[in-house]
């Protein structure tokens, strides 16, 4: 799979999945670290990369339609450490040879995922 690691989650988290074999770019990597989220979303998109990030203003799906990327998974956590992004990105990782992601929003909390499509 190819990620897209949003500068709110550590290069930490983006090493491990890249020890999973995954594709990872980070906005670091493309110097994208502070520019809006347009363009780090038009990035993902560009490449057909799953968004990863902290960032809530990607869970709305009337700014960013899910039908228009190839993914986004958002973490709302209770705590965005690096040991709970890690025990939190287990479960879409392994729930991507399963399911599609392609067109969706995931909402992963600790106990839970939740997946929402544009019906427009």
């Amino acid at each position: 799979m190819l990620f897209e690691i949003d500068e709110n989650i550590s290069n930490i988290v983006a090493d491990f999945i890249r020890e999973k074999g995954h594709d990872v770019h980070t906005v670091y990597d493309e110097n994208l670290n502070g520019k809006p989220d347009q363009q780090v979303i038009a990035a993902a998109a560009k490449e057909n990369r799953i968004l990863l990030t902290l960032d809530s203003d990607f869970s709305n799906i009337r700014n960013y339609p899910p039908e228009k990327y190839a993914g986004i998974i958002f973490f709302r956590l209770h705590k965005q450490d690096n040991a709970s992004v890690m025990r939190a990105v287990v479960k879409p990782l392994a729930l991507l040879n399963s399911m599609e992601i392609n067109g969706s929003l995931w909402i992963v909390t600790e106990t839970e995922i939740r997946v929402k499509q544009n019906l427009n």
